[in-house]
């Protein structure tokens, strides 16, 4: 009982210093897509009352939250395993 609480506590060490260590070598490229995204939600704000519309696949969308869901859901399927390749536009 001991032995697999150990070898459990060095797996978690383990998990630990592979993350820290990802992140320090990813932070440029992380910090460089939050400034992106700071842009986004400044566009974002700044065209909250204008007229929306988008289409995604065959279908057209009003609300930006749907748009956005509809959107999320094409890409983590084409993300997955049974990819099914089509065009955005």
């Amino acid at each position: 009982l001991l032995e697999n609480q150990r070898r459990a506590f060095q797996r978690s060490k383990d998990h630990y210093r592979h993350t820290i260590s990802y992140c320090e070598e990813n932070m440029p490229i992380l910090e460089k897509r939050l400034s992106k995204y700071e842009g986004d939600i400044q566009q974002s704000e700044m065209s909250k009352d204008q007229a929306f519309s988008m289409t995604v696949g065959k279908q057209a969308f009003e609300q930006r939250a749907e748009a956005g869901e509809s959107l999320h859901r094409l890409i983590r399927h084409n993300q997955s395993d049974s990819k099914e390749f089509r065009t955005l536009a």
